[in-house]
């Protein structure tokens, strides 16, 4: 990683060579900048370009991309071929601006090494130029972009839970509702049962009752027949009690003593 004290940059012995002049996509580099400068600049808010300019004389600019955290910044310079376009010293800058173009900021000059290739003659065409005022409103597309994707992306996650969390509840609630029909086909079950019940204890009473009725009407007839024999019984009493006086007209020798018509005596 390089890192950019005030406007000057500590770049590890290995990272100054970049490269070939045959790379492409194969090499990458890291700066690091605080993210507050000394007048309270936000260097968040700014576009960031690495300035080169070659041995020959030709200049080139690239962008780097920005990954912004608390206290630093980190620029990252993802080297292509037109980068590198031939072996030699590169020296380099690193300029920073807002979209309005009031605020610029440019590091020192340090240089990079490209290397050259064996029997390959890279050459470099296009002395190219930028408009700072186009590059920012690119940057602020690119960001918007990405930050309408992360909330795409958002929103399709919420969704998902959301569904998710609709599937369980409608899941829930089916579980819920076999469980309410099994209980009612156990309140109805249990309800015929008790019907049935309460049926067979009402004939059971009744033909208790019946029953009952039949012994009582056994119970009034034989008290019946018994006030009839005893009724009888008195009645042949009297009968004997009347007839008990001698046959010729005499009464007994004693008060309970009476003589038949064949001479014999009868004791009441």
């Amino acid at each position: 990683m390089i890192k950019i004290h005030g406007r000057g940059f500590v770049i590890p012995k290995e990272e100054r060579y970049i490269g070939t002049s045959y790379d492409t996509n194969s090499e990458s580099r890291i700066f690091e900048l605080d993210r507050a400068k000394t007048n309270s600049v936000d260097m968040s808010a700014l576009s960031f370009r690495l300035d080169f300019e070659y041995e020959n004389g030709e200049k080139n600019t690239t962008y780097l991309e920005k990954e912004i955290m608390d206290d630093v910044i980190h620029l990252i310079w993802n080297i292509i071929d037109s980068d590198v376009p031939e072996p030699g010293t590169v020296k380099f800058q690193i300029r920073a601006f807002d979209i309005e173009g009031t605020v610029r900021w440019n590091s020192l000059l340090d240089v990079f090494y490209v290397e050259p290739t064996i029997g390959t003659a890279q050459e470099y065409e296009g002395d190219l130029s930028e408009f700072e005022r186009m590059e920012a409103v690119l940057d602020r597309k690119m960001e918007t972009i990405d930050e309408k994707v992360a909330a795409v992306e958002g929103q399709m996650e919420a969704e998902a839970e959301a569904e998710t969390l609709r599937q369980e509840n409608e899941l829930a609630r089916i579980a819920n509702e076999e469980k309410r029909v099994e209980a009612e086909n156990l309140r109805q079950t249990q309800e015929k049962s008790r019907q049935a019940s309460t049926k067979n204890a009402i004939k059971n009473t009744e033909v208790a009752i019946a029953g009952a009725n039949q012994a009582a009407d056994r119970v009034d007839t034989s008290i019946a027949y018994c006030e009839m024999v005893t009724q009888k019984a008195l009645d042949a009493i009297e009968t004997i009690e009347n007839e008990a006086v001698d046959i010729n007209g005499k009464s007994a020798e004693t008060e309970d003593e009476y003589t038949d018509y064949n001479g014999g005596t009868v004791i009441l």
